[in-house]
């Protein structure tokens, strides 16, 4: 990972935004779905209902993987699913897979720097990006084997913060799920969560003590406004 300069002071008065990816800045379980269920129909096992695997997601892809196994004996192991899927899903990571509403203008408008944190393998984090055409927004890119740890560890968010020379409370996170909320509360750093478009789980947020909450992310401007009017 390259050092980058985080300069300019953005929305709520941050000078580095970091985002998480599924279910934040992108609406991925049409083709996760797709990929899981490609991989147990080669092993003859019964595949998911695609409610169920929306449910199942916020926590990262093994856990995942490991839900939609079925219960009992089963021919193939955590690992091996794991591996067979993501080099699938990698290779077909946007063909269903859209930004939601509002997130290709706020990051072509937004002027201070911005950093990606997943739990999404690097390679398919970078494809979609790509494919989706806003790599290019992005000063740094952490994926889930990125680094030793994920989120909720804060390693990644305080290395982006070094990365880009500020300190953990010059950091906004953005997130739906409880790995962005507990990764932004180990990091001291405030969070956005986006409540209803993403995979997170009602009952799990319902319980953390979070800066800031809209239920859409086409509600953060709206929101940064109005932070913006009573900071003056």
């Amino acid at each position: 990972m390259e050092a980058f300069k985080a300069e300019k002071t953005g929305p709520f008065g941050k000078k580095l935004l970091v985002f998480d990816l599924d279910g934040t800045l992108i609406d991925s379980a049409p083709d996760i779905a797709h990929g899981i269920n490609t991989v147990l129909r080669r092993h003859g096992l019964p595949e998911r209902e695609y409610d169920y695997v929306v449910w199942a997601m916020g926590h990262g892809a093994w856990h995942l993987l490991k839900l939609c196994l079925p219960d009992g004996e089963c021919p193939l192991s955590v690992d091996d699913f794991y591996a067979e899927f993501l080099e699938y899903y990698t290779a077909h990571a946007s063909e269903r897979t859209v930004l939601y509403p509002g997130v290709r203008e706020f990051l072509e408008t937004t002027e201070c720097a911005k950093a990606l944190l997943t739990n999404k393998a690097e390679t398919p984090t970078r494809v979609i990006l790509r494919n989706l055409g806003v790599e290019r927004f992005f000063d740094a890119v952490v994926g889930g084997d990125t680094l030793p740890v994920r989120k909720p560890d804060p390693t990644g968010l305080r290395a982006l913060a070094e990365l880009g020379g500020v300190a953990l409370s010059d950091v906004l996170m953005v997130g739906d799920a409880t790995p962005d909320v507990e990764c932004a509360a180990n990091a001291g750093v405030d969070c956005v969560l986006i409540e209803d478009d993403g995979y997170g789980k009602r009952d799990e947020l319902a319980k953390f003590d979070v800066r800031w909450r809209v239920p859409h992310f086409s509600d953060i401007p709206s929101l940064a406004r109005k932070f913006a009017e009573g900071a003056r």
